[in-house]
This record gives structure tokens, C-alpha cells and sequence, in this order.
């Protein structure tokens, strides 16, 4: 059900009318450009600065796989003439026959893996970010035209009290009451405008076009409660988050330099190749070297010891982290629950029998049987509840934006 406002009583639908003639008049001389909430993100996901740099940073990460995959430089070393006679040029291949290469390259390649799911991670949280300033916006109007057509009623009761009281018919305190309550009208008016201007600012940036005069194409709703199954949604958390994703790359990039940290102890081959002056021969020779690690001080044992700690320390981190992504699950799920309770009783009865207090109250007035200040206390009361319903089913629609990041972007059908 929108809360875009409902016309209320015969007696004022002209007075409706006019404050969304009024509303419309107010707006400001940039026509507003209407943007649904999926156009929304993807604009955002175009223009925004962290997503181009955690783009970057996979670049990055690419780069250094394909470097660490790499076979090791030839390397070319050159005597200076008159220093030694025997081989003044060597060309050096290293040979990776025990696997250090692959290591190093699995850690590179665990490092691509996280770097993506930070992307992922980035991206869900544009996505969230895009989706509560959406929906802050939304709010915010259906709540400055609330409030106009408030406005627009309490001075037309401050404009029959004033007749009233010229003929007699009322003391004059219920015109101060009345005027009162129509200059309070006015502020609310001014504050709800301000928090249309904010909202409209906040999704502007937030998509990276600030200086945009956005509204959305569609008022505030409540939609359709699917009944989703917690368990499920746990379930799915595990399984579909980026962050995890992320902490468990990182974890199998740990494994992965373990197994680098153990290979400095292999031996290296090498091809090498020598030529040069050399008495007795052609100065010529092609040979197959090693070296390894005679006594590495501790070096390596050091070494594969902080790899290991590294990655329990990893597993640890990712074991807690799966703890909280179920919590965070729960808490959004049960608080969907609680805000969907409330707006939905707003929309069905608190705000149907506020409507029908006021309806009561103007019909007893026009008999003589009440007076201008129940009038504009039952209006009041109405306004209020239209605010409160506006405020529950925009904080239905948060929790729902906050169940979808909780899980990680994708809820069940």
C-alpha cells in the first residue's frame, strides 16, 4: 500500500489537491530527473571512485601472478676485460624442477582470488549505500507532501475559526489556537522540504553525480513479505558472502606460502653457459649447476613457523567471521519481522482509525456537536500517524536492504 496519501474526507479533497499543487510549485527551477532505484546502482557502479581502484588493485594482483608463474630471468653476467681470463661472459638459466615456482605462483593466484572478493564486497556495499539513500528519498517525500496537506487543512480551520469569530459564534482563543497550529504546520512544512533537499543530495552523491536533482520513479511501498526461512538465509550468508570469500583466500594464499616457505630448502638447477680466453681449450662450456642451503641459520624453520601462525591465525579470524555473518543475518531477519509488524499496522489499523477520528470529529463539527480545537487535535493526530506510517515502512524497506547485504546480495525466490 503507498504511503503517497490517500483522499480522506469529501470535504477536503480540494484541499488536497491544492497542497499537491502547491508541493509541485515548490520545487525548484531544475526540473527533477526521475531514476528508478536499478538504474540508480548501476550508475553509481560506473562512477565510483572505489570500484575503479578495487578494479585497479586486481590489475595489480594479476600482474604479480603472472610474474611470480614467471621462469626465472637469464642472466647474463659480463667479466671486465683484463680482470680474468677465463670466462669473461656467463649466461645463467635457473631450472624449476621442485616446485617453488608453483608455490609461488598458487600465493599469487589465492591473492587474485581475495582481491575479486573485495571488489564483491565493495560492490554490495555501493549497492546498500544506493539502496537506503533511495529509499530515504522516497520517505522524505511522502513526507513533505504529508505535511503540506497539513498545512493546507490547518489553515483552512484557522480561516473558519476567523469567520467564526467575527460572527460571534467562537471566543477568540480558538482563533490563537488555530493559528498556532497552522504556524506549526508551517515549520513542519520547512523541515520536511529541508529533508527532501538533504535525501535528494545524499542519493545524488551517492550514485557520484552531486550536482543531479534526482526523484524516484516510484512512491514509497510496503510489497510483499516472502517469508523467507532463517536458516536458509544463514546458510546462504555462508556461502554467498564476499567478505568470507575474501578471508578464505586469503587463508588459502597462507597455505599457499607455506608451501614457499618449505621449498627454500630444495636445491636450485641451473643451466649455465660460459665462454671465453681460456689456455688449452676453446674457452667454451655448457654445464648443469645446483646450490641449496648449507646452514640457513634458522632462516627457514622461521620462516614456514610464521607461514603457519599466519594462516591459523587466518582460519580463526574466518571461523569468527562466519560467526558474526550468522548474527548479522539473524538481527536483520527479526528486525525485517518487527518493522513489517509495525508498518503494517500503521497501514491497516492505526492509521485507517485516525482517518476515521478525523472524519468523525469535522463531520461532528459541520453539525454543531464539536468544537475547532477537537477538529484540529483529531487532524494533528492524523498527521502524526501518517508521518509514523511513512517512517515504519521506510524502515521496513531499510531492513529488507540490510537482510540482502547481510546474505550477500542474493535472497531466496
Amino acid at each position: 500500500m503507498s504511503t503517497a496519501g490517500t483522499p480522506r474526507r469529501r470535504t477536503t479533497i480540494c484541499l488536497l489537491l491544492l497542497g499537491a499543487l502547491t508541493l509541485s510549485g515548490a520545487a525548484p527551477s531544475q526540473s527533477p530527473e526521475t531514476i528508478a532505484l536499478e538504474d540508480a546502482i548501476s550508475v553509481a557502479m560506473e562512477r565510483s571512485p572505489l570500484l575503479k581502484a578495487a578494479s585497479s588493485e586486481i590489475d595489480a594482483r594479476r600482474g604479480e601472478r603472472r610474474s611470480a608463474g614467471a621462469i626465472d630471468p637469464l642472466e647474463l653476467e659480463a667479466v671486465p676485460a683484463g680482470t680474468f681470463n677465463d670466462a669473461p661472459i656467463i649466461v645463467t638459466q635457473t631450472l624449476d624442477v621442485l616446485g617453488q615456482r608453483s608455490a609461488r605462483s598458487d600465493v599469487a593466484q589465492a591473492q587474485v582470488v581475495a582481491q575479486s572478493a573485495e571488489l564483491d564486497a565493495a560492490t554490495l556495499s555501493l549497492r546498500r549505500a544506493v539502496s537506503l539513500a533511495y529509499i530515504g528519498l522516497q520517505a522524505a517525500i511522502a513526507g513533505e507532501m504529508h505535511a503540506r496537506q497539513s498545512l493546507e487543512i490547518r489553515d483552512s480551520v484557522y480561516q473558519i475559526a476567523g469567520q467564526r469569530y467575527d460572527l460571534g459564534d467562537v471566543p477568540e482563543v480558538h482563533v490563537w489556537r488555530t493559528e498556532i497550529a497552522r504556524d506549526r504546520a508551517q515549520n513542519e512544512v520547512t523541515s520536511a522540504a529541508t529533508a527532501t533537499s538533504i535525501a535528494g543530495a545524499r542519493l545524488a552523491t551517492a550514485i557520484g553525480r552531486p550536482d543531479a536533482s534526482l526523484r524516484p520513479n516510484e512512491g514509497l511501498s510496503l510489497g510483499e513479505w516472502p517469508g523467507y526461512d532463517l536458516a536458509e538465509l544463514r546458510d546462504l550468508a555462508i556461502e554467498s558472502r564476499p567478505d568470507l570469500a575474501a578471508l578464505r583466500a586469503g587463508a588459502a594464499a597462507g597455505r599457499a606460502a607455506v608451501a614457499v616457505a618449505r621449498r627454500e630448502r630444495r636445491p636450485d638447477l641451473a643451466v649455465q653457459y660460459r665462454t671465453g680466453k681460456r689456455e688449452g681449450s676453446s674457452g667454451t662450456q655448457i654445464g648443469l649447476g645446483l646450490s641449496m642451503p648449507l646452514v640457513d641459520w634458522g632462516q627457514i624453520s622461521g620462516s614456514v613457523k610464521a607461514a603457519r601462525a599466519t594462516v591459523a591465525s587466518q582460519e580463526q579470524t574466518l571461523a569468527q567471521a562466519e560467526l558474526d555473518a550468522g548474527l548479522e543475518v539473524e538481527e536483520a531477519y527479526r528486525q525485517a519481522l518487527s518493522t513489517r509488524e509495525i508498518a503494517e499496522s500503521y497501514s491497516e489499523r492505526i492509521g485507517a482509525r485516525a482517518e476515521r477520528l478525523a472524519e468523525v470529529f469535522q463531520m461532528s463539527y459541520e453539525r454543531g456537536g464539536s468544537t475547532l480545537l477537537e477538529v484540529i487535535d483529531a487532524e494533528e493526530t492524523l498527521t502524526e500517524t501518517q508521518m509514523s506510517r511513512v517512517q515504519a515502512t521506510a524502515d521496513h524497506r531499510s531492513s529488507l536492504v540490510e537482510l540482502l547485504h547481510a546474505v550477500g546480495g542474493l535472497l531466496p525466490e
